[in-house]
C-alpha cells in the first residue's frame, strides 16, 4: 500500500512539473526567447498633464544615460542575462505571469524586477516599469 501511495505521489509531482514547463512554452513565451536591446526609452508622466520624455535615442543622438548598453537575453530554459544602462551585467531567471502580461526577472543577487508587457511582436517588444509615479517604457528590438 505504501509503495502504491509513493508511486502515485511521485507521478503527481512529475505531472505538475511537466504541466508547469509546458505552460511556460506558450507562443508568447517562445516569441520572447532571444536577445533584445533598447531601441528607444521613454518616460511617461501623467501629472500635472500627460507628458512623454524621450530618453533614448536622445536628440541629437547622444547617450548620456547609457541606454545603448541596455540588453537582455531570455533563454527558453528560463535563464536570464542582461546588461543594464549603468552597472554590471547580471544573470538570473525569468518567467511570465499566468496571464502573460508581466515579465518577471529574478537576478542572482536576489533582486526581482517586474515589467508589464505593453506590446509583444516577433521583432518588437515594449516593456513598462512604474516607479515614483512615472512609467518608463523600454521599446526593445532584437539584437
Amino acid at each position: 500500500m505504501k509503495s502504491l501511495l509513493s508511486v502515485s505521489t511521485i507521478t503527481a509531482v512529475l505531472l505538475f512539473f511537466a504541466g508547469t514547463a509546458q505552460a511556460q512554452q506558450s507562443a508568447k513565451y517562445k516569441m520572447l526567447c532571444g536577445s533584445w536591446k533598447a531601441g528607444a526609452v521613454e518616460i511617461q508622466m501623467h501629472f500635472p498633464i500627460d507628458t512623454t520624455v524621450v530618453l533614448y535615442p536622445a536628440p541629437p543622438k547622444t547617450d548620456t544615460l547609457g541606454f545603448s548598453k541596455f540588453r537582455m537575453t531570455l533563454n527558453s530554459t528560463g535563464a536570464y542575462s542582461g546588461v543594464p544602462a549603468k552597472g554590471e551585467p547580471s544573470k538570473g531567471t525569468w518567467e511570465l505571469s499566468k496571464d502573460e502580461s508581466i515579465l518577471r526577472i529574478r537576478k542572482s543577487t536576489g533582486k526581482k524586477v517586474e515589467y508589464s508587457i505593453i506590446r509583444a511582436y516577433p521583432n518588437y517588444l515594449e516593456l513598462g516599469i512604474k516607479k515614483f509615479g512615472a512609467r518608463t517604457v523600454f521599446k526593445m528590438i532584437p539584437e
